[in-house]
């Protein structure tokens, strides 16, 4: 059954996103508006209703209507800060209702969904599985219009990386843009490798949601999660052997399915030009090196420095939680790095809350002993 404390306001988030990004919410402001208090709403309503909580809930929803009054003032100025309380006051429902478990089978459904209708959207079967694709809005005097234009490439070869539009392969699932799916498929693939999902099965769609995506960003940090997982000692032989098995099968899939668009995807060129935009994005090439150098030394001597004194003055620390927070931190940060803004409201619903999993959630962590892939279990040592 769904549960409403969760699932309403969950189905107003992507609700909002939907109309606040198509032809007639941009020509109507109004109504993503309208949408957005619903989904607030709809959280304070049940937040009030939870008589378990203290004075906490009415502080909360007391500084949410002030952010949202000093958004409403003055947008330009105030609506980065605004926005960042409204992710955390998000956080502070799901935590504050014990809703971790609930948001976790939500992103579950999500990826799935998302990987179901991607799979068609890249197909280019019909237009239809692209009506709330964002990416296929133009402007025409003044006003936002869709204008939808798919070819069908199941098994045609067209050789020429220009014949392929990124807006069809680089599919949205449900949401109304490629960016926000990848982040989507970042936190899944990031709470696989937690053992947030503890089934092995969850290692076997790794490779394919990191394909199907089409996202240099999803791969990268699958990559990171891989080599980070290898340094903690948290990947077994049976895991290791699952993804490439799961890899292989999946671009020999892939390739047979829609031939060169793998190639068109991931090719060197394209990889480095989509780091090159991103780099001008956010103006990298105006940093100054030669003043972050001592202090990215400094770091690189703090963290040595730090398992010199845990070694000699035999300091327990918890590795696990060190490993978790750091794949989180990874997953978070690339997918920032795909959506830079924080208006992103899915982050205060499934990213942010991933760092109080240990209040929400009891488990444990695989260590590989040795190389015949026994398992040797180690609790984290988090509580409920």
């Amino acid at each position: 059954m769904i549960n409403l404390r969760f699932g309403l306001p969950l189905f107003f988030l992507i609700l909002h996103q939907h109309v606040a990004n198509s032809a007639f919410g941009l020509n109507n402001p109004i109504v993503p508006l309208t949408v957005f208090f619903l989904f607030i709403s709809s959280m304070c309503m049940f937040l009030i209703e939870n008589n378990s909580l203290g004075y906490s809930k009415f502080i909360a929803v007391l500084m949410l209507f002030f952010f949202l009054g000093f958004w409403l003032l003055n947008p330009t100025l105030f609506k980065d800060i605004s926005s960042l309380y409204f992710n955390l006051f998000i956080t502070f429902y799901i935590i504050s209702q014990r809703g971790f478990l609930a948001v976790k089978n939500q992103l579950a459904i999500i990826v799935l969904a998302s990987a179901l209708v991607g799979f068609f959207q890249i197909w280019g079967l019909s237009p239809l599985v692209h009506e709330w694709n964002s990416q296929f809005l133009d402007e025409k005097a003044g006003y936002m219009v869709r204008n939808i234009e798919v070819h069908n490439i199941i098994q045609h070869d067209f050789k020429n990386s220009y014949e392929y539009d990124s807006r069809q392969v680089r599919a949205p699932g449900i949401f109304h843009s490629s960016a926000l799916v990848s982040g989507i498929f970042v936190m899944y693939i990031a709470f696989i490798f937690c053992g947030i999902y503890k089934s092995l099965k969850n290692y076997i769609f790794i490779p394919f949601l990191c394909i199907l995506s089409g996202s240099k960003l999803v791969l990268l940090a699958t990559l990171l999660f891989f080599v980070v997982t290898i340094i903690f000692l948290r990947l077994s032989l049976k895991k290791t052997f699952i993804l490439m098995i799961s890899s292989i099968f999946a671009v020999l899939l892939h390739k047979f399915m829609f031939n060169s668009l793998l190639d068109f995807q991931f090719n060197t060129d394209i990889l480095l030009y989509s780091f090159d935009v991103r780099f001008e994005q956010y103006s990298l090439e105006l940093l100054d090196l030669n003043s972050l150098l001592p202090n990215i030394y400094l770091i690189f001597g703090l963290v040595i420095g730090l398992f010199l004194t845990k070694n000699l003055l035999k300091i327990s620390i918890n590795t696990d939680k060190i490993f978790i927070y750091t794949v989180l931190i990874i997953a978070v940060s690339t997918s920032f790095f795909a959506t830079p803004h924080i208006a992103n409201f899915l982050f205060g619903w499934f990213y942010f809350p991933a760092f109080f999993v240990h209040r929400n959630v009891t488990k444990t962590n695989e260590r590989t002993k040795n190389e015949d892939s026994s398992l040797k279990i180690n609790s984290l040592g988090l509580s409920i």
